[in-house]
């Protein structure tokens, strides 16, 4: 008897990030395993549909081969086929340096960066068996334990090819093709004509009790939906934001009324618990912060108040600024003057020096890039944007940051009346600015240690008719200061696809450039002192792409430091972060509405060899918190468990841009 675990949930909603720095910081028995590798050399079962490396105890034998012609519409194919899957298992060949398993080389790095083959990837173990920092608690995850009697089962792999058809007229050969979508819902309309014990995982694998007798040649028809897209996303953003009782609770009902009576449980055998998993975690405790003037003083979790800036800008000189307002409003002299005394009074609690006479303007849209220039000539260090038409923010930071590289901090004119508005637009202000708000001592163990901060992603574009203009959009930040509190970014355009392959290419082209850029300022900054250990947190990577990636940024990352300072390695840690999962917690303790800040799970629902641990570091405002996962692909630091999950919570804390 083997076991495995459910995970289910009902949030839907997706969480972008949208970060923007400017030299200051941005952010048999059963058992409970939610992401666990079976351990199995054989072929795989049921399993294969959740995760990458997942497996059952499941046998799996090979059905006959099926293939079809389908056409609803013009010509095209359906081939099923059937396949065994084996289990994906690293090799355990891998280079060893101090502790941990690296990449593997046969030949020296060349110029371009270096494609290693994946056979020499080994993602590092877990090097302790968890942390044991942080107040025991225990929490309930939304994943129910189920056991599975062995079964024989057939797998059957459903492919969609493309075809050609040949117009007689003239003999002029039309290749045909299909979208993902088209081709999901043709096998999905194909497995409904399939007898009942058949089960399709949405993808390409359909796996039965018995044999198949074939397939169907029914069209698929269409359907468009009724609602318009503001209707789906407003009744989405509705019900993701639902308290952690409540979510647990219709899961729990989801489980007793599908789960229990459903055809499928009895045939496949499958026994599931009637209540949730109830795990154990750890709540880290928050740091302390230096506020300069005003001391060092402990934070509290989640949320806290700055007393003061520990550097604030304008030490040396007074700054001139500007007030614009977009467009022009008959409110707008007498919000412009509330904002020049509320701005000014913060300022002079926080040590910022402004100008008391800063410069009052208007202008409709289309003469912003007229009053850009005229207040850069002006001297103006930064430019506080009322707006009174929202459409205008994205022309305002594409005029600033990409043409003009003047700094602007923009805010609604309906806000201004709401309080501590204007100390929240100074903790930006001050950033941008090259100040520093605040101070992590946590964050740094010892003087001698220098710790070099990156954080990369990959934004795509949404689908448009002219293939020719889509482009993908690289962006890496990275520390440019000893106390990991200035930072810098790169921002590159990339191709979105590679040449005959449809898929989003997830990797960053110019990683090696970019890490050169970065390590420069960073030289600039340090009197030369090059970073001892480097961390990278890597975003937009699933699980299907963590060798890919990591093969490709890692040899970049490395040649660059060996074309600034030849012969000095770093120690480099490569960490995936994963927001896009559906593991959620809910605190045993019913009278709390979420999970405390600080919240580490590293044990039941992780990996059982790969160090990768859930971290829940922000206070829940609304809704059920979502844990961020963080997956160690390659580590040769000897980071423990409880050392780097306290410098991530602690990093953090580093967030200049709001005190939450």
């Amino acid at each position: 008897m083997r076991a495995v675990m459910l995970a289910i949930s009902t949030d839907t909603r997706r969480s972008d990030c949208n970060l923007i720095v400017f030299m200051s910081s941005g952010g048999g028995k059963k058992s409970r395993k939610g992401r666990k590798h079976q351990q199995s050399s054989g072929p795989s079962g049921v399993q294969e549909g959740m995760d990458r490396d997942d497996r059952s105890s499941n046998a799996t034998r090979e059905g006959p081969s099926l293939s079809t012609s389908v056409s609803p519409g013009p010509s095209s194919g359906l081939d099923v086929s059937s396949s065994s899957k084996e289990a994906i298992v690293p090799s355990e060949t891998a280079r060893q340096k101090k502790s941990h398993p690296k990449l593997v080389s046969t030949s020296p790095l060349s110029e371009e960066v270096s494609k290693l083959s994946l056979t020499n990837v080994s993602i590092p173990s877990r090097p302790d068996k968890g942390g044991k920092e942080g107040k025991p608690t225990t929490v309930t995850v939304n994943c129910w334990d189920f056991s599975v009697q062995p079964k024989v089962l057939y797998m059957y792999r459903a492919e969609v090819n493309k075809v050609s058809r040949i117009n007689d007229k003239d003999a002029v050969k039309c290749e045909i093709r299909m979208s993902p979508k088209d081709k999901r819902d043709l096998i999905s309309h194909i497995t409904q004509k399939l007898p009942k014990m058949i089960v399709y995982d949405g993808g390409h694998d359909i796996y039965s009790l018995e044999r198949l007798p074939g397939v169907t040649t029914d069209p698929v028809k269409k359907e468009s939906p009724n609602a318009s897209k503001a209707d789906v996303a407003s009744e989405v953003i509705r019900c993701a934001a639902v308290r952690p009782a409540e979510r647990f609770r219709e899961l729990q009902n989801f489980v007793n009324n599908m789960f229990k009576s459903h055809p499928l449980i009895k045939q496949f055998s499958l026994s599931i618990q009637p209540k949730p998993a109830e795990i154990k975690a750890r709540v880290i405790q928050p740091p302390t912060a230096d506020f300069g003037r005003s001391g060092v003083r402990p934070l509290k979790a989640g949320s806290f108040n700055s007393p003061g800036f520990h550097d604030p800008a304008g030490k040396e000189r007074e700054l001139m600024w500007a007030i614009l307002s977009v467009p022009p409003n008959k409110l707008a002299q007498g919000n412009a003057q509330k904002a020049i005394a509320e701005l000014l009074k913060a300022a002079k609690r926080f040590g910022v020096r402004l100008s008391p006479c800063p410069i009052v303007s208007h202008c409709p849209k289309r003469e912003l890039n007229r009053k850009f220039e005229e207040f850069s000539k002006q001297g103006c260090a930064f430019l506080l944007l009322i707006l009174y038409d929202e459409q205008c923010y994205s022309e305002i930071k594409r005029l600033s940051d990409l043409q003009m590289g003047i700094r602007t901090q923009c805010v609604r004119s309906r806000t201004l009346s709401k309080p501590n508005v204007f100390p929240n637009l100074l903790l930006k202000l001050n950033g941008k600015l090259g100040g520093v708000n605040w101070r992590i001592p946590g964050l740094i163990k010892s003087s001698e240690e220098l710790i070099m901060v990156f954080g990369a992603d990959v934004t795509h574009p949404a689908p448009t008719q002219i293939q020719q203009i889509r482009k993908s959009v690289a962006a890496v930040i990275g520390s440019v200061s000893p106390d990991l509190m200035r930072y810098a970014v790169v921002v590159r355009q990339q191709a979105t696809t590679e040449k005959g392959n449809k898929a989003t290419r997830e990797i960053i082209d110019d990683m090696r450039l970019t890490v050169k850029e970065l390590l420069q300022l960073y030289l600039r900054n340090t009197n030369g002192r090059f970073p001892t250990r480097m961390i990278f947190y890597r975003d937009g990577v699933s699980e299907g792409q963590f060798e890919n990636v990591l093969v490709e940024e890692l040899a970049a990352i490395q040649r660059a430091c060996a074309d600034i300072r030849p012969g000095v390695e770093p120690a480099i840690t490569y960490i995936v972060v994963q927001k896009r999962h559906h593991i959620r917690l809910k605190p045993f303790d019913s009278r709390a509405r979420n999970v405390e800040p600080g919240t580490v799970v590293d044990t039941d629902i992780t990996h059982p060899r790969e160090f990768d641990f859930y971290l829940c570091s922000q206070e829940g405002i609304q809704g059920t918190s979502k844990p961020a996962h963080y997956h160690v692909l390659y580590d040769d630091s000897n980071w423990t468990s409880d050392a780097l999950q306290m410098f991530t919570y602690y990093l953090c804390y580093g967030y200049m841009r709001c005190c939450r």
